[in-house]
């Protein structure tokens, strides 16, 4: 069982249409994006994720960063293949707008049980 799969099972399937909302990828399935470019964007990340004044989406990093660790995750676990059934092909494509916005300190978003797998 998948920490905090029990609280939000739609969240697999969110994970496995999530799309780059900006730069050299733009519009790819988080799950096609290469391992070398991942691992760029974690290297750049600063201290207090989204805090970077070039950060491209303000807001969206500390999720996308989370996203791109349990992709990762899945990948380095030889798991992809549970996600990749999930996958719709018809899904538009996500957008800056699709990420939501950074949360007050001490509430919790959506990713916040991924985040507890990888403390």
């Amino acid at each position: 069982m998948i920490p905090g799969l029990e609280v939000d099972p739609d969240s697999l399937v969110r994970l496995a249409n999530a799309r780059m909302p900006f730069g050299r990828y733009q519009g790819e399935l988080l799950l096609d994006i290469p391992l070398e470019y991942i691992l760029w964007f974690a290297n750049r990340l600063p201290e207090g994720l989204g805090s970077r004044e070039d950060d491209p989406a303000p807001g969206t990093t500390r999720w996308l960063a989370l996203q791109f660790a349990a992709i990762h995750s899945f990948r380095f676990n030889g798991l992809e293949g549970l996600l990749r059934p999930l996958v719709d092909e018809g899904a538009p494509g996500e957008s800056e707008e699709g990420y939501p916005e950074a949360v007050a300190p001490g509430e919790e978003d959506e990713m916040d049980w991924i985040a507890r797998i990888f403390e």
